[in-house]
């Protein structure tokens, strides 16, 4: 991505008067198949490094529209083809990172933590003279466009700025040479004819009877094939396809086997409501996003405002809020719908302009639900927006809170006004609210959208509605039917089970008690769960309104009846009558798109704060939240990892990596020692992390601010990968670090904090989990530990680089501030140790010459890399579970260093300082403990060490150690075993 004048926060690298270059976008192709009411879409993208270097690392940022399961994810780097694996977030990029380091072809696709629609990948070590070209498959349900009744297919353009903590602008982009290919292929049932085929956002060419992939087949009207008009377009707004058949909406209901996981099925229920119920008078308030992103959205916001205040019914009350970095009311309480009013409102929305400042949408909404009028009326409110804010979650939380406490009479509907608009705020927001969403692309025609919202906000409130099962008996007719409701499903807590042992009377004064003996504090192990034979998601099944897709998954686990199911019903009681609708069962066979599409779903609800496991009762009749506090995140986190894991679908928690093979064909392990093989991807041959001698340096890798290579967010209209370039000014004085709200602006942060001398490090990688333990949906689990080391941003920008642009005042004078993107501390945050200063992951400089890095392209006079020690860590060389950064010099006290390697739990993991300190290599160790688990033998290690060599120092480790054994009991390991089979190795 290519940053010319400002800064485009979703990238997080600042340039200052750097020159920059751009790794050419040789092609981008979209091929998208569109099967009834889901889409398959496979979207490649393709780089070329033209230069004579290679590059060790980029890394780009892409939308994907919310919600879509991305299930398949291959980097081709030159002649190398390597496939992703989803694994768990932080193992997925310690894997990566190792590679990396040990020279191998790597490559990682992440979701960005603060939304579901963005995600950001990193390719390690692209060869000079080569091309790299990343596949992403991915799988999502479409939306039904109110507009014209027809199926709504939207492939996401451009990646706009959103707006968080720091304030930053848009760049200027390089127009993007090679254009988007995007071709779009349906296929409906027979039976189903498609009867227009539309984009409201591009000119398209529309060939009906055939798809691209089989011009061959006789033509059928149930099948068509869209492409832009021009082969290659550059898109500055999202592509949106509208296709409307000749039958909309009919209820189906599908059933898949798992193409290899034994006994596991998923069912797939889907309609579109038609029925009619008497219409309500509710309170409405329109909360209207009038800050500076909506712009050239504001007469699109006017006009949806006016049709809603034309189309309000007599007897439902309203109000009007707008809202920015600010917030107003139109009234200080809602008014009655009356000719004074609506002209009064009339005249206000005329007056409507982008000057509210930035987008900060929690406080207008919490002061909207906390001011409504209570006497009598339903609430329904309008969430007007482009959605461009990163605080998501917060946002979410507020609506879940205030849909509990409202006991079914709030509602939140959401409006995605203008190309951009961010699906995950606007999606998740209307399913935190029991509403639903709808979007309108620029200059789109809205008037029946707006009105069939205005109606579905009229509707009863129904929301508890069911789904029943009916299984298939002999001779075809009904055996039994299972009726699937979280709430009353009680979950059962296994780790709480076992009978407590009576405990004995504690003496008030006990002559022999030792007090400073006294035994840490209990470490509890997350409870577990048994596995539940039916997952629905959503668990709560969400109100039905009619002309609205709504669509509920069950996942049938080993537990539930192996029978044929004959069909499922929804049903809901009402003070109308009993809803009720009976829909027949299709078995599609064998596959995986169902559970895909099921396990996202169901991980995307454990983001937002919902899922089964959040309704689902225990004994007490206690829900998870209110019975474990705290706690209850790290579960939602083990149970999202788990249907990540088992279904390979990445998430929040979870992550595509994808590692070239090594020389012998074997599958890349980290922590092993091997060197890349001759004919190697790599310019030299030699792996990256790996020191060498010679004129061009003598052992030393180049420092890396030397050529800093800034790789930013990339988008199909230009946003190609950056490539910084400036000759390294000589070494400067480091002036003291300030903060200013200059500096807050100046690094692209999401709320992230700011680095403080004490603080080198502050996010990253991490040692791996502990060993899974059951999960609520079958299978492994655990808790992920709390991480440590690693950069600000953890994924972002070049580690262990010279990365500039800092958070600090930017002048001059002003030297790289390494430790904002994972580097060692500069002189102006940290003080530099004297001897040897490891880099992040321990490799040392590089010599001029060799392998180039990403970084961060600035001004600002480079801090002169210190030459390594002979002892000098490589990361290929220890542990798998190896620390991110070291958090101390070696020229530190071994009792020092412990102490500060040591984490908040109690354990520790392998770095190399633990491995210096002690003289032990992870190799040695694993053999002489072959029985205790990878992550847990640093632990073990260090309590040796301290035992062994600092035993005249024990009253001042014997709190951490007592901390440690804790943790190590925890995970149910004999602390003295682990202990004793390690100590040995000690000399």
């Amino acid at each position: 991505m290519a940053y010319g004048k400002t800064v485009l926060n979703v990238a997080c690298f600042y340039n200052i008067a750097a020159e920059t270059h751009h790794l050419p976008q040789v092609a981008v192709k979209a091929h998208s198949t569109i099967l009834s009411t889901t889409s398959r879409t496979t979207l490649t993208q393709t780089f070329s490094n033209a230069n004579d270097y290679t590059i060790e690392e980029a890394t780009y940022v892409f939308p994907l529209y919310e919600g879509v399961s991305v299930v398949r994810f291959k980097a081709t780097v030159g002649d190398r083809i390597i496939e992703g694996v989803v694994k768990e977030r932080e193992e997925a990029k310690q894997e990566y990172e190792a590679a990396k380091d040990a020279g191998f072809t790597a490559a990682l696709m992440e979701q960005t933590l603060e939304a579901a629609d963005v995600f950001t990948t990193k390719i390690g070590n692209i060869p000079p003279k080569s091309t790299f070209q990343v596949d992403i498959e991915f799988i999502g349900e479409l939306k039904q466009d109110l507009q014209t009744e027809g199926i709504r297919f939207t492939l996401p353009a451009e990646l706009y700025p959103r707006y968080g903590n720091a304030q930053v602008e848009e760049s200027d982009f390089d127009q993007n040479k090679s254009g988007l290919e995007a071709t779009v292929d349906i296929q409906l049932p027979e039976g189903i004819t498609i009867k227009t085929v539309q984009s409201p956002s591009h000119p398209i060419d529309v060939s009906i009877g055939n798809l691209s992939t089989d011009q061959d087949a006789a033509p059928s009207f149930s099948r068509a094939s869209a492409t832009l008009s021009k082969k290659e377009t550059n898109l500055d707004t999202d592509l949106v396809i509208v296709i409307t058949p000749s039958k909309t909406g009919e209820p189906t209901a599908l059933l898949e086997t798992h193409a290899t996981l034994p006994n596991q099925r998923a069912l797939m229920a889907s309609l579109v409501p038609k029925f009619a119920l008497p219409a309500e008078t509710p309170e409405i308030i329109f909360v209207c996003d009038r800050s500076g992103s909506m712009q050239s959205n504001i007469p699109d916001l006017k006009r949806a405002l006016n049709i809603f205040l034309k189309s309000l019914p007599q007897g439902v009350a309203f109000n009007i809020c707008s809202f920015g970095s600010r917030f107003s009311f139109l009234w200080p309480k809602s008014r009655l719908y009356d000719q004074k009013s609506v002209d009064e409102a009339t005249r206000h929305v005329a007056t409507f302009d982008a000057n509210y400042g930035g987008t900060e949408m929690y406080r207008p909404l919490e002061a909207t639900f906390k001011q409504r009028l209570h006497h009598g009326y339903n609430l329904e409110v309008f969430l007007l927006t482009d959605g461009e804010i990163w605080d998501e979650e917060n946002v979410f939380r507020l609506i879940n809170e205030a849909s509990e406490k409202g006991n079914g009479d709030l509602r939140v509907f959401s409006l995605g006004i203008g190309s951009g608009a961010s699906t995950s705020l606007v999606e998740g927001v209307a399913r935190a609210g029991n509403g639903f969403a709808q979007f309108v692309a620029d200059g789109e025609n809205m008037d029946k959208k707006v009105v069939r919202m205005l109606k579905a906000s009229l509707f009863p409130h129904i929301n508890n509605f069911k789904l029943e099962i009916d299984y298939e008996g002999a001779g075809g007719e009904s055996d039994d039917f299972e009726l699937i409701d979280a709430a009353s499903t009680v979950v059962d807590f296994e780790s709480e089970k076992s009978e407590k042992p009576k405990k004995a009377t504690i003496s008030l004064f006990d002559t022999s008690a030792k007090i400073d003996d006294a035994p840490p504090p209990e470490v509890k192990p997350l409870p577990t769960f048994a596995e539940q034979p039916y997952l629905q998601t959503p668990s709560s099944i969400p109100p039905l309104f009619p002309g609205s897709r709504s669509t509920v998954y069950v996942l049938l686990n080993e537990g539930a009846p192996h029978k044929n199911i004959k069909s499922v019903a929804l049903t809901a009681p009402s003070k109308y009558g009993e809803l009720r609708l009976e829909i027949p069962v299709t078995d599609v066979g064998r596959g995986t798109t169902l559970h895909q599409l099921a396990a996202r779903k169901e991980c995307r609800e454990l983001e937002e704060g919902r899922g089964f496991i959040s309704r689902a009762p225990d004994a007490d009749g206690k829900t998870g939240a209110a019975r474990f506090g705290p706690v209850w995140d790290k579960i939602i986190q083990r149970e999202a990892v788990h249907l990540g894991l088992r279904y390979q679908v990445a998430n929040k928690w979870c992550s595509f990596v994808a590692i070239e093979k090594m020389p012998d064909g074997t599958e890349f392990k980290a922590g092993s020692t091997h060197e890349k093989a001759e004919g190697s991807l790599y310019s030299d041959g030699y792996p990256l992390g790996s020191a060498r001698g010679g004129a061009a340096g003598g052992g030393i890798r180049k420092a890396k601010a030397a050529k800093g290579f800034g790789f930013g967010g990339l988008s199909f209209r230009s946003k190609s990968l950056v490539v910084g370039s400036a000759p390294p000014p000589p070494p400067a004085p480091a002036p003291a670090a300030r903060f200013t709200p200059s500096a807050v602006d100046a690094i692209c942060t999401r709320g992230y904090e700011m680095p403080s001398q004490s603080q080198p490090v502050l996010f990253g990688a991490a040692a791996a989990p502990p060993a899974p333990k059951p999960s609520l949906f079958g299978g492994g689990g655990g808790l992920f530990g709390q991480r440590s080391g690693g950069g600000l941003f953890g994924g972002f920008g070049s580690k262990g680089s010279s990365n500039k642009g800092s958070a600090f005042e930017s002048s001059a004078s002003m030297p790289a501030s390494d430790a904002l993107f994972g580097a060692a501390p500069s002189p102006a945050l940290a003080p530099q140790p004297t001897g040897a200063s490891p880099a992040l992951f321990g490799r040392s400089a590089s010599p001029p010459g060799s392998t180039k890095r990403v970084g961060i392209q600035s001004s600002s006079p480079p801090v002169a890399a210190a030459p390594p020690a002979a002892n000098a860590f490589s990361f290929g060389s220890f542990a798998p579970q190896a620390e991110a950064a070291e958090v101390s010099a070696p020229s530190s006290s071994p009792l020092e260093t412990l102490t500060a390697l040591q984490r908040f739990d109690g354990s520790w993991g392998w770095t190399a300082n633990l491995e210096r300190i002690t003289g032990v290599t992870f190799e040695d160790a694993k053999s002489a403990a072959p029985s205790i688990a990878d992550d847990a033998l640093p632990t073990a290690l260090a309590i040796a060490y301290f035992r062994t060599k600092l035993a005249d120092d024990a009253d001042v480790w014997e709190l951490m150690v007592g901390k440690a054994e804790a943790w190590l009991a925890s995970k149910g390991i004999n602390a003295e075993v682990a202990v004793e089979a390690v100590a040995k190795l000690i000399k």
